[in-house]
């Protein structure tokens, strides 16, 4: 990632990313209801307030998502919203999706 200052563009984020691997299954759903089933992908970098992750399927930007993120032993669930998705060169697809609160067990790394 670019630093802000060189890029020209002010930070955004709240909290710093850790750019870690760490698997993950997700269902994606639509005013409650299950869109896919329970799919797997990988977290490029995660923070307290929202994930980067790469999948195989297609997600819509605006999708309510929720997650099992797995790191170590533990096993983390929680929910997003997709606020920015990504066709990658090898055809998955890269997913930012913020968490609907602060996940406190992800400050800690």
């Amino acid at each position: 990632m670019t630093d802000s200052v060189q890029s020209g563009f002010e930070e955004k984020r709240r909290f710093a990313r850790l750019n870690i691997l760490y698997l993950i299954s997700y269902v994606s759903k639509e005013d409650g209801v299950q869109q896919t089933p329970v799919s797997m992908g990988r977290v490029l970098d995660i923070s307290p307030g929202g994930v980067r992750v790469e999948v195989y399927e297609e997600v819509d930007k605006g999708a309510e998502m929720e997650l099992d993120i797995a790191i170590g032993e533990t096993s983390i669930a929680v929910r997003g919203t997709v606020v920015r998705t990504q066709l990658a060169e090898d055809g998955k697809r890269v997913l930012g999706i913020e968490f609907k609160a602060v996940v406190e067990e992800l400050k800690g790394l």
